[in-house]
């Protein structure tokens, strides 16, 4: 794939909308948190959502390779991304497991939200990006 052609990925757009709504969405979270609950929930809440976040970012740069690649992998190379990051996830909550300063579903409520917020912004960054299916498409623009 040539320099042009990956510069009209929808990824960028879609790292820029994750970026706009997930940084706030962790802070969010622990607001969320600290009015429902305790500091302690807050603490937790935004840990929760910090996680995902990191997690849905890794994927989406992941993806990044995925679509420069060859045409042919991108469904087995996004299969790999979505793997890698439940793999991430569950590592994380294996080692967060016994935390005792972690309040469990301010986490749980934290990650989901912020998982939401996410995916909402990659699918919003990936239909306002201007990108094309076939390249002779995007060539006569």
């Amino acid at each position: 794939m040539s320099l042009a052609a990956a510069a009209r990925t929808p990824v960028a757009s879609m790292r820029r909308h994750v970026l706009v709504v997930g940084l706030p969405g962790i802070a969010l979270a622990g607001l969320v948190g600290l009015l429902l609950g305790s500091p302690q929930a807050a603490l937790s809440a935004a840990a929760g959502a910090f996680l995902v976040f990191v997690v849905m970012l890794a994927g989406l740069l992941g993806i990044t390779s995925v679509v420069q690649g060859p045409v042919g992998l991108s469904l087995a190379g996004a299969a790999i991304v979505y793997i890698g990051q439940l793999v991430l996830v569950l590592a994380a909550i294996a080692v967060l497991e016994n935390a005792a300063w972690l309040a469990g579903t301010a986490v749980a409520l934290g990650g989901v939200t912020e998982g939401l917020l996410v995916v909402g912004a990659q699918v919003l960054g990936f239909v306002r990006a201007r990108h094309g299916f076939d390249d002779a498409v995007m060539e006569a623009r």
